[in-house]
């Protein structure tokens, strides 16, 4: 069910920054079994989350 709803490109950018991070932490601990790789998933969160507030910020400002 699509609820046609137009996402932001804050929530855009925190999910994919999100699987993005996840992939790479996942890759990290299969490579070296050291679940200190885990505490690194926020990392893709926040640039996501950076990103993406730039991006509106600036998509506002042009309108």
């Amino acid at each position: 069910m699509s609820s046609g709803r137009k996402f932001t490109n804050t929530e855009l950018g925190m999910t994919y920054g999100l699987m993005i991070g996840a992939a790479f932490v996942s890759m990290a601990f299969a490579l070296t079994n050291d679940p200190i790789y885990f505490s690194y998933l926020g990392l893709g969160l926040v640039l996501g989350l950076v990103i993406g507030s730039y991006l509106d910020s600036k998509e506002k400002e042009a309108h």
